[in-house]
């Protein structure tokens, strides 16, 4: 399976999303949230700046689902991706936010 184009295909993040607090979400409040977080399955060929494996925040009215070789993906376009989270590893100074177009 490979995206083309300017088409990301992710897979939604299960971990529960909590707040700088420690205030866990429950499943409902993050479903009625319009951002979700996901990890980068595959990018199409004209896709800058995103990479398989990075975790991202993407707009999840703008996606939609498909099964693809068995498995349940979510496809959304690069412009929908509002964040790109940084591993562990890199710098708090090398987050990247995809500007829009």
């Amino acid at each position: 399976m490979r995206a083309v184009g300017k088409y990301i295909f992710i897979k939604k993040s299960t971990t529960p999303e909590i707040s700088e607090s420690g205030f866990e979400f429950s499943e409902k409040e993050t479903n009625d949230m319009r951002a979700h977080r996901a990890t980068v399955l595959s990018v199409g060929h004209e896709v800058v700046g995103i990479n398989i494996g990075d975790d991202v925040y993407y707009d999840k009215a703008r996606s939609f689902e498909q099964i693809i070789d068995g498995k349940l993906v979510t496809i959304t376009r690069e412009i929908d991706i509002m964040a790109i989270l940084p591993c562990e590893e890199d710098e708090p100074s090398r987050v990247a936010i995809v500007p829009p177009c």
